[in-house]
């Protein structure tokens, strides 16, 4: 870290911080796009169990931004409430992720994407 200069820092803060919401601007558009891009994340599903894993990942990075419920919104504004188990460290989506799944005739195989917004 001690050889990061401050074009990097500011980088590295744009590319972390919260989606731009309302993009108007070219520039506001092109950060949302990297932004997306930097902070995707491939997540486990346990079949077995029907509990979707949050990467360790990106625990780390929002772990103090995750509560015990979490509202997933789509681009048509259906909501789904999940609840959110913390495992020693790890984040698990347990009740309400079969809502979605049966919502959208998700079966095994099936690509989601996710954006995390946190609050807001």
């Amino acid at each position: 870290m001690a050889s990061i200069n401050i074009q990097t820092l500011l980088s590295y803060h744009c590319l972390t911080g919260p989606l731009v919401k309302n993009t108007l601007s070219d520039l506001d558009k092109a950060i949302n796009k990297l932004r997306l891009k930097y902070i995707s994340y491939i997540v486990e599903y346990d079949i077995d169990d029907g509990a979707v894993c949050l990467p360790n990942m990106f625990g780390g990075d929002f772990g103090d931004q995750i509560g015990r419920y979490a509202i997933l919104t789509d681009p048509k504004s259906n909501k789904f409430e999940v609840l959110v188990d913390k495992v020693n460290r790890a984040f698990f989506l347990t009740k309400g992720r079969k809502a979605i799944l049966d919502f959208y005739g998700i079966d095994l195989g099936a690509w989601i994407t996710f954006v995390f917004v946190g609050d807001g």
